[in-house]
């Protein structure tokens, strides 16, 4: 890796350097010029986008040809560019936290990624929830995460998380070939635990201008009394009870595979069970067939 010359004068030179990557024989490792520079006092090594041309001298501190010292000139406008951008978006993010503490009256956390359980434990919820439902809440969150420490390892506050990961996870989701009830869950997730806070140094939900999925109603026709005798017929000893049961309920297989005699009350025709998705109970009449 060579770093120009013309950059390494002074100390704050050094800090913003053009540089080639070069494999162990001197070969390009890249074509690519890449660009080193400092903000805050985080490191940043990036592909500026421009491509080397022209004859490579043996280091940067010396002059290529006209081709090669124009790509140079190039990547150089490509990275006091690039600077410039992240000094003026770190100018905004702290304006806009100034804003926010004035308003709230409340000094911004900076909630790491590894928060993102317990923040979402936290929020309040309309139903309790229940602990199957609480561990695939807990496994959505944590692959987001991997998703983002995995193409992002600089990433580690939740404040960091851009529109653009955003928006990536959820093509992700959508490649996956998620339905669009579940890829809208997975959203109103994310975009619940990312709200801007005090709590969590968010200044804006990276989720928000994401649309859901539109969902597609499927009808279907209900089986005949002939069609279902044919299903009962076809039924073993142990499973011809679940199906009936299922029939009868409308219960999930789970859940009439867990039935007990003491949740059924057969002088009114009622069945009181504690429901395996959402952990709340439910009054299930019984079909007077």
């Amino acid at each position: 890796m060579y770093k120009s010359g013309a950059n390494c004068n002074s100390r704050r030179r050094k800090k913003m350097a053009l540089e080639i990557i070069r494999k162990k024989d001197k070969s390009l490792k890249s074509k690519w010029w890449y660009g080193r520079f400092e903000i805050n006092g985080k490191k940043k090594n990036t592909n500026l986008g421009i491509e080397i041309k022209g004859k490579i001298p043996p280091t940067l501190r010396e002059i290529g040809d006209p081709l090669f010292e124009r790509s140079r000139a190039q990547a150089q406008v490509a990275l006091d560019n690039l600077i410039k951008e992240a000094r003026s978006q770190k100018a905004a993010e702290k304006h806009l936290q100034d804003l926010y503490e004035l308003k709230a009256g409340d000094a911004l956390q900076n909630a790491k990624l590894t928060a993102l359980e317990t923040i979402w434990d936290e929020l309040p919820a309309k139903k309790t929830r229940s602990e199957r439902w609480r561990r695939t809440q807990h496994n959505s969150l944590n692959k987001f995460r991997e998703f983002v420490t995995g193409n992002h390892p600089s990433v580690e506050h939740m404040a960091q998380v851009t529109h653009t990961m955003a928006k990536e996870w959820m093509r992700k989701i959508e490649d996956a070939g998620y339905g669009a009830e579940t890829y809208n869950h997975k959203l109103i997730l994310l975009r619940s635990v990312f709200v801007p806070s005090a709590g969590t140094g968010v200044l804006r939900n990276p989720f928000d201008g994401i649309p859901p999925k539109r969902k597609t109603n499927v009808h279907r026709e209900p089986f005949t009394e002939d069609e279902i005798e044919k299903v009962i017929s076809h039924c073993d000893d142990l499973f011809r009870p679940v199906f009936i049961t299922g029939l009868s309920t409308a219960m999930r297989r789970g859940d009439c595979c867990q039935l007990k005699w003491e949740s059924v009350d057969l002088d009114n025709d009622f069945i009181s069970v504690k429901t395996s998705k959402t952990g709340e109970t439910a009054e299930i009449p019984l079909s007077p067939f």
